[in-house]
């Protein structure tokens, strides 16, 4: 017996010679890969009866607005808080629906992830490269998604805004390569705050030059999302015409 990766045994010509013969004699593994080769997989296994039993009439109904979209991001969690509070805005406005600001909430979370990895690999600096804990942190220094704490986090310190003020933008809708650009930075800065730690440098010097990096990061935030609105003027005409 041969063995691969890590000393585990690996497959034999024998073992495949098994799979593709009882693949072979499955009749219902040839039904099924003839219809997968030309119809989606999840059209051939719908069952019909469970289709037809299936009342979609509820005793509650929660008012939601219009369907929102995450489009090509991580964002879940951020739409689903802030959809939690959209309905009771738009009552309290009088209109028929409202949706608050995702951008703007991104923008912050990725800001705040920034500082926490630079934090952190200061916090790291002796770890030797090729360390579990330094590998880890750079994997995925500020990648979108999240989670409920955080979520509460940074509408307390940020608060919300209307989506108008901030609205959706290229990189916020296809998040992939500002993630990459944002990534790549902060790695090349982690290795600058490294070099700067095992040549003598202070913390005060380290959280100095931190401070710049996160500069560039807003910056780069900035372009790819928008600016964030210190103030702004908000008016509306609610549902029975009002001006507001």
């Amino acid at each position: 017996m041969s063995t691969g990766i890590a000393g585990f045994p690996t497959l034999t010509q024998a073992e495949i010679t098994d799979a593709a013969e009882k693949t072979a004699q499955s009749v219902v593994a040839r039904i099924v890969r003839n219809a997968v080769g030309k119809t989606d997989i999840k059209s051939v296994v719908l069952n019909r009866d469970v289709v037809q039993e299936t009342n979609h009439v509820y005793s509650h109904t929660i008012k939601s607005g219009e369907t929102t979209s995450q489009f090509v991001s991580g964002r879940c969690w951020l739409f689903a808080g802030l959809n939690l509070f959209r309905m009771t805005a738009a009552e309290k406005l009088g209109v028929d629906d409202f949706e608050l600001s995702q951008t703007y909430t991104m923008f912050w979370d990725k800001l705040e992830k920034a500082n926490l990895f630079l934090e952190q690999i200061i916090d790291n600096a002796e770890l030797e490269v090729g360390s579990r804990l330094l590998d880890w942190l750079c994997s995925a220094p500020l990648n979108d998604g999240g989670q409920w704490e955080m979520f509460i986090n940074l509408i307390t310190k940020y608060g919300v805004v209307p989506k108008r003020v901030m609205p959706e933008t290229f990189s916020s809708s296809n998040s992939l390569v500002m993630n990459q650009q944002l990534t790549l930075k902060l790695r090349l800065e982690a290795e600058q705050l490294r070099n700067r730690h095992h040549a003598g440098a202070s913390l005060t010097e380290l959280r100095a030059y931190k401070s710049n990096v996160v500069n560039d990061i807003y910056r780069m935030l900035s372009i790819h999302l928008g600016t964030p609105p210190v103030t702004f003027d908000w008016q509306w005409t609610d549902k029975d015409k009002q001006f507001h």
